[in-house]
């Protein structure tokens, strides 16, 4: 008969990896073809009798990532500086040493690309920073 022991852990240690080695050479030791499946790097260093060892193949899952949205910071003549460095700082995961570099950026040309994120939090962001008198264009990044 063949018996699949799946285990899922390494083999060394206590409790139900001393029982999977247990197990895997009783079976193995009655004739039954036995298949220890477990995560164990080297488990040849362990008695299992003739059982056979399967690692699972190490895979990277896949991610989809979400398409980017830059939020890009706009001068303006009307605000002081602090306030648009605050807000930069309070809505945003920039250091002050970054928002005071964007906001001078804004400042000199125009305009400054503060992030990039997924659209969802541009839009979030878009309506935060205009809530507190800033204006913040979105675009496909």
């Amino acid at each position: 008969m063949k018996i699949l022991l799946w285990h899922g852990y390494l083999l060394g240690g206590t409790g139900s990896n001393v029982y999977t080695r247990s197990l895997a050479r009783f079976w193995s030791g009655m004739g039954h073809e036995v298949i220890v499946f477990c995560q164990d790097p080297d488990p040849r260093r362990f008695d299992l009798g003739t059982a056979t060892v399967v690692r699972p193949r190490a895979t990277r899952p896949k991610v989809d990532r979400m398409p980017q949205w830059n939020v890009i910071l706009h001068n303006d003549d009307v605000n002081e500086v602090d306030h648009v460095v605050w807000t930069i700082v309070a809505l945003t995961t920039l250091p002050r040493s970054d928002a005071i570099t964007r906001m001078l950026e804004a400042h000199q040309t125009g305009m400054s690309l503060l992030l990039s994120t997924h659209q969802e939090h541009a839009e979030l962001l878009s309506e935060q920073f205009a809530s507190k008198s800033l204006t913040v264009t979105i675009e496909p990044g």
